[in-house]
C-alpha cells in the first residue's frame, strides 16, 4: 500500500485549488501517518485475539473491499496534461537539475526518512 501514497498526494494536489493545495497535501500526509500508526495498533490487537495469520486475513479482506470501492469513489476525469507518461517521468530529472531548492528539499526528505527509519 505504501506505493499508493504518491498517487493519492498527486491526485489531491491536482484536485485542490492553488491557494489550498498545501492544506490538501497536509491533510493527505497527516492521514497517511495516522493510518500507519493506527494500523500497527489495530494489527497488534487483532494478533493478540486471533494470532498473526488473522492479521493477514483481515488485511486481505479489507484490501479487497477498498479495491472494489475506489473506482466508484474516484472520478474518471481525464488528466488535462497531454504529455506522455515517459516524458513526464523524465521531466522530473530536468527539474531536479534545474532547481537547487528541489535538490535541497530532496536531501532533507531523505534525511527525515532515514531518521524515521532509524527510530
Amino acid at each position: 500500500m505504501r506505493w499508493r501514497f504518491p498517487i493519492l498526494s498527486a491526485y489531491a494536489a491536482g484536485l485542490a485549488y492553488d491557494a489550498t493545495r498545501g492544506r490538501a497535501l497536509g491533510i493527505v500526509m497527516g492521514g497517511v501517518l495516522f493510518g500507519i500508526l493506527l494500523s500497527r495498533t489495530v494489527a497488534g490487537l487483532i494478533a493478540a485475539v486471533g494470532g498473526w495469520r488473522t492479521v493477514y486475513v483481515v488485511a486481505a479482506v479489507l484490501m479487497a473491499a477498498v479495491a472494489l470501492a475506489i473506482p466508484s469513489l474516484v472520478s474518471g476525469e481525464k488528466p488535462a496534461l497531454g504529455t506522455p507518461y515517459g516524458t513526464q517521468v523524465l521531466s522530473v530529472l530536468t527539474q531536479f537539475r534545474r532547481y537547487p531548492i528541489l535538490r535541497t528539499r530532496c536531501f532533507l526528505g531523505a534525511c527525515a526518512m532515514g531518521t524515521f527509519t532509524a527510530f
